[in-house]
């Protein structure tokens, strides 16, 4: 069963995978990585998740890599997940960056794309 992640039915199948689930749950991310995407992927689910979930947001780095170093994909500097994570951020204090993993070498492609629920 293949959806587009933030589609009303991957909407409705999470919510119902997280009905009367009050523990918290590991979401990670890792699909289309422009900008608009992956906060439209925040703004679906974040609301769904129970507090203590941890979300990981795949590819942060892509911020950091070289100019049109993907040359066959939508995303770059300035359009990626990372940018997407920190507007997200801004407009939901209810979610905290997870300093911990931040900058450990073998997560280096989740540099600072690791948040933790903290309130509803």
């Amino acid at each position: 069963y293949e959806v587009d992640s933030i589609s009303f039915e991957a909407k409705c199948h999470i919510k119902n995978f997280l009905l009367d689930s009050a523990k918290p749950i590991l979401l990670i991310l890792d699909s289309d990585h422009t900008h608009d995407h992956v906060l439209a992927e925040l703004n679906l689910f974040a609301p769904l998740l129970p507090v203590g979930s941890i979300v990981i947001v795949a590819d942060t780095i892509v911020e950091d890599m070289p100019q049109n170093y993907y040359v066959d994909r939508k995303w770059g500097i300035g359009n990626n997940p990372f940018t997407a994570l920190n507007s997200f951020l801004k407009l939901n204090h209810n979610f905290i960056l997870d300093k911990r993993w931040s900058r450990r070498g073998l997560l280096s492609e989740f540099r600072d794309g690791i948040i933790v629920k903290t309130s509803d």
